[in-house]
């Protein structure tokens, strides 16, 4: 096979070649065609002349080569047989194997494979019976043992849709318009339109399943308490009930309080006792107000949602015993509620005996217009003469206003004539139904409609039901009398305004049509346009709106605002005016304002960029300057935070008591110093334990003796018990913490942690990995755009195949990078994160790591450095030569890519092998961790990298060289100290610094917070050592007096 591939290096000059192989093994996924080995069974050599076949060869060969084909291919042909022909082949020689790739010119594949095994019977109108008779045929069929196949005109017809489909499309319709309700029955869904509820619950059968569904599944309902600032405490300001729908930011924002005022403690105690559910449905809420005089509670319900009836029930029967008989739903003008679709975004409930109106006539308007506000501000005052005083003390609706959050105070009546009456209005503790910004506006309605009852009450003739809006919003239901003119609906507005000292100016609207000053509702009743729906006549009240110019200055805020937003982007200022005045055009300033109002400079850009291609506006890129800025700000920022904190020291904490314990099981005393013939476990800094002090202490001979050193560096590793968190006590504060120590046991038995409470479960294996994309590696039909905006869905995607378990879980921590520098994501030229690979599925995934243009990188858990059980062999070349060479390695676990570079992963103990058969004119270099930095120099400029390689051998130090500093400088790497940092090259000194890592210290204090200024601990709670003179010599800032450890105080924090 070797002298005939090198005898026809191109077999297309004519000569044609034609293979009879037998396929071994598995298929291998080469990215962009499928890899077999196979066997030659023997080989057709045709030479052709003017299209004509001169000379045919066929030659017996055993040989075993490597076949490349198209994914198509394979799946078509050679998937279904284990011997194939492929004929016009191209072969290429390689160093171990020759490769028949018939991914390349006009080669074909043949093989004799069984695709499908079955006979078909075609039948028509075997009978004429409709559904039936074609089963019955079908049946019959089958009976005599014939084979058929029946086919349904749903199968045949493309047009015709599933009944199935056409259900759920409905359905999804319906649920999308916000106008269908689903009642939950016994064994299914009752769908009906929400205007129509009252027709279904009509249904005795219906209700009564509803009603048993309601008793077997209550709905669960929550308490919750917002507690006044100290130290009014004491008592909560507002208990409110509300449904497991709703969070409790949606509550008390409904409530009318400021979620993020730092005032308002919140105390949830659940009732039932089952916790609270985050619901972001985005619908309005309900704030139904509960004003029986037992509970004065307040309830918080979902309105559209499927359980409304459940949580109706929930406020209908409270657990108060007192609250029994018939109750009704108000609106906040005392309206009575009988429909759910009319109940308005605050109601109230109360028995059905006790009104909230009184029974008496109401006020007039010549009262109103008497009345006269003198305090517009809250508490607000009215002075009322004394021909109107006993009207208003004994009509206006201060039932109403106290249930609403308002109390009402009358100061005593007249005498005289001159005198006046003296109405105060505050606000009370409850909370306010109706809020403060709003209660001018309230009261204007409420005088509004006293004057209209008063109308209807003092009427004798014919009437007209009549809904009384405000701005479009229903506030009443009124008989009004037939003979009224609009005229009166306009003055009694106009008093109600004169009063309260607001703006006369009205018009009176019937729905979108306006109604003459001396149009009577008797008669305009009568046409169908004026009523809703068939319904009662509508009369829309509109008052007067003064101002101007908002308009114009909204079209200004959005220009200033969305210029800002591309000049940020260091876009120039005509192409960000032009930009501008485009998309405003387009949307609209009301619309462009709502895309700048997000604080992430990223996110807002992004939903900018969205909603100018939706008006078909293309923004300028501009580039990263505002990302940049943000970056040092917060890495500055960070730089800063890490400097201030403070250092924890082993002073600082004190251990936790009945944890420790020596090898019977007893446990042993915490100890802040250490004497002679000392017993115990003992926490000390690095700086105090050295390798010496500890060897000291050995020789000392303690029964039980065990020396926590704080910190991840280890005095003496090859003598160390391991690594332990210490549970500790903080010395000021008294909070609990987790600190991270080494464990030295020198005494004469051990000791060891045994926590009372264990539980021990199985862990699956994980492994950390990197995952990088790069934009000029892309594959054939993908769009970095895409990749940038769902990193790793497109990762995800390429590592598992279709119907199989996601492989990347928990991804953290992505990065997006143009020229090695944090970017946009859309302006990015690679992207990285990571994610957790099981164990067990950690071999396939490094398996395709580069072939499916992802590569991965398997790091450790403790430093984030590459595992050490895998090499790299960096190779020349681009990626196709990377490819090529992969195929030579068997025991390869993907590509690999550094920044303009790629490599093979092989396992560490094949490194050298590896190296040495694909660059065997190269040295195989050590493979070193390199985990400390040094920068080595001055050496003579003429030194070169193996030279300083072979000079810090000499050494006794193993360096990797990583880079030249300078003509004299180098950075090495190693993984541990040099022998000396003052060595000579060639009789020249040479001085070795150390480089300090980027990466973030270990945290020392693992769990907990530490107090923001460091804590300062009396001079007696220190760690010392007692002895004799000897002792104290050696020990050195080590001094004595054994003491017990405090007991942890329990007191309250200081201030």
């Amino acid at each position: 096979m070797f002298t005939f591939a090198r005898d026809n290096a191109n077999l297309q000059d004519g000569c044609v070649a034609c293979f009879d192989l037998d396929l071994l093994g598995s298929p291998v996924d080469a990215g962009d065609g499928m890899l077999l080995r196979a066997r030659v069974v023997q080989t057709a050599h045709v030479w052709c002349t003017n299209s004509q076949a001169a000379n045919v060869e066929i030659a017996v060969d055993d040989r075993k080569v490597l076949l490349r084909l198209r994914r198509c291919d394979y799946y078509a042909v050679a998937q279904h047989a284990s011997k194939v022909r492929v004929a016009w082949v191209v072969a290429r020689p390689s160093p171990g194997a020759v490769i028949l790739d018939a991914t390349v010119g006009h080669a074909f594949v043949i093989a004799n494979c069984v695709v499908r095994q079955d006979s078909t019977v075609h039948v028509a109108e075997v009978f004429s019976g409709g559904f039936c008779g074609w089963s019955q045929a079908a049946w019959r069929m089958s009976a005599m043992g014939v084979p058929s196949r029946t086919s349904w005109l749903l199968d045949d017809d493309t047009k015709l849709v599933d009944p199935e489909s056409l259900v759920n499309a409905c359905l999804q319709d319906c649920t999308r318009s916000g106008r269908a309700s689903f009642l939950k029955v016994t064994h299914a869904w009752q769908l009906g339109h929400l205007d129509r509820v009252e027709v279904l619950m009509a249904r005795e059968a219906l209700r009564a399943e509803i009603d048993f569904g309601l008793c077997r599944s209550p709905c669960a309902m929550h308490r919750l308490q917002v507690f006044a600032p100290p130290p009014d405490d004491a008592e909560p300001t507002l208990t409110a009930s509300f449904s497991i729908l709703l969070r409790v930011d949606q509550v008390l924002d409904a409530l009318g309080f400021d979620v993020q005022c730092p005032g308002i403690q919140v105390a949830e105690a659940c009732f039932p006792a089952i916790p609270v559910q985050a619901c972001h449905t985005g619908r309005p809420l309900s704030c139904v107000g509960a004003v029986y005089q037992v509970t004065q509670g307040l309830a918080c319900l979902m309105r559209d949602s499927s359980d409304v009836f459940a949580q109706l029930r929930a406020v209908l029967q409270p657990e108060h015993p007192q609250l029994t008989g018939a109750q009704v739903f108000t609106d906040v003008h005392g309206r009575i509620l009988h429909r759910l679709s009319d109940m308005p975004t605050c109601v109230c409930l109360l028995p059905a005996s006790e009104p909230l109106l009184p029974g008496l006539p109401a006020l007039s308007g010549n009262e109103v217009c008497a009345a006269l506000l003198t305090k517009r501000q809250a508490p607000y005052h009215f002075a009322i003469p004394a021909g109107a005083a006993t009207a208003w003390y004994a009509r206006f609706p201060t039932v109403l206003l106290e249930r609403l959050g308002w109390d009402s105070e009358f100061g005593p009546l007249p005498n005289a004539a001159g005198e006046q009456l003296h109405l105060t209005i505050r606000a009370s503790k409850r909370p306010l139904l109706v809020p403060l910004a709003g209660m001018l506006d309230y009261l204007r309605c409420t005088l509004f409609l006293e004057q209209l009852r008063m109308l209807v009450q003092t009427s004798t003739g014919a009437t007209v039901m009549t809904e009384l809006q405000v701005n479009a919003h229903t506030v009443s239901v009124l008989a009004l009398p037939a003979t009224m003119p609009t005229a009166a609906v306009a003055q009694c507005w106009e008093n109600a305004s004169y009063c309260l000292a607001l703006g006369p100016g009205v018009r009176v609207f019937s729905g979108p049509f306006p109604l003459p000053i001396d149009a009577v509702l008797g008669h305009i009743s009568g046409q169908a346009l004026h009523r809703a729906g068939g319904g009662p006549l509508v009369l829309s009240v509109m008052p007067e709106v003064r101002g101007g110019g908002a308009k114009d200055a909204n079209v200004q805020l959005a220009k200033t605002r969305l210029a800002t937003v591309l000049l940020d982007r260091g876009i120039d200022l005509h192409a960000a005016a032009v930009a501008v005045d485009k998309l405003i055009g387009a949307r609209g300033a009301a619309a462009c304002l709502q895309q700048v109002q997000a604080t992430d400079l990223h996110q807002r850009w992004e939903a900018l960029t969205a909603f100018a291609a939706g008006a078909g506006v293309t923004l300028p890129e501009g580039d990263n300057r505002a990302t940049k800025a943000a970056v040092r700000i917060q890495r500055a920022v960070q730089r800063r935070k890490l400097h201030n904190l403070p250092t924890p020291g082993a002073k600082d904490f004190y251990i936790a008591p009945d944890i420790w314990r020596s090898v019977d099981g007893n446990p042993v005393p915490i100890i802040r110093s250490i004497s002679q013939g000392a017993s115990g476990v003992i926490l000390m800094d690095a700086a105090q334990a050295r390798k010496e002090d500890l060897a000291l202490l050995r020789e000392m001979k303690a029964d039980s003796l065990c020396v926590l050193v704080l910190g991840h560096e280890c005095p003496e590793p090859d003598r160390c018990a391991g690594k332990v968190s210490v549970s500790a006590t903080h010395a000021t504060t008294q909070e609990p913490h987790l600190l991270a120590a080494c464990m030295h046991n020198v005494g004469t038995t051990e000791v060891r942690p045994k926590y009372k409470q264990q539980a021990t479960v199985t862990v699956e294996g994980m492994t950390c990995c990197s995952f990088s994309m790069y934009r000029d590696d892309l594959a054939d039909g993908q769009d970095w755009q895409t990749i940038a905006k769902q990193p790793v869905r497109e990762a995800q995607q390429a590592f598992t195949a279709p119907g199989q378990d996601r492989i990347l879980v928990h991804p953290w921590g992505r990065s997006f990078r143009a020229d090695g520098k944090a970017s946009l994501p859309q302006a990015s030229d690679s992207i990285q994160f990571h994610a957790k690979v099981p164990d067990a599925q950690l071999p396939a995934v490094l398996r395709k790591s580069g072939f499916n243009h992802v590569y991965v990188l398997p790091k450790s858990w403790e430093d984030s450095r590459p595992l050490p059980e895998w090499a790299i062999v960096w190779l020349p070349g681009g990626r196709s030569e990377a490819e090529r060479l992969a195929l030579l390695v068997p025991h390869q676990h993907g590509l690999v890519r550094g920044r303009n570079r790629y490599g093979l992963r092989v396992p560490a103990a094949e490194f050298s092998a590896t190296f040495k058969q694909l660059r065997p004119a190269d040295t195989v270099p050590e493979n070193i961790q390199v985990r400390l930095l040094f920068k080595v120099g001055p050496l003579p400029a003429k030194a070169s990298q193996e030279e300083l390689a072979q000079w810090a051998g000499k050494l006794g130090w193993k360096v990797k060289v990583l880079k030249m500093l300078g003509p004299a400088h180098w950075l090495v790497g190693s993984a541990s100290s040099p022998p000396t940092t003052l060595p000579t090259f060639n009789d020249c000194p040479v001085l070795i610094a150390a480089v300090p890592s980027r990466a973030a210290a270990k945290p020392v204090v693992q769990a907990g917070r530490l107090p923001d200024l460091p804590a300062s601990v009396p001079a007696t709670s220190s760690q010392t050592f007692a002895g004799d003179a000897h002792t104290q010599r050696t020990l050195g800032a080590l001094t004595c007096s054994s003491k017990a450890a405090p007991s942890v105080r329990r007191n309250s924090l200081p201030a």
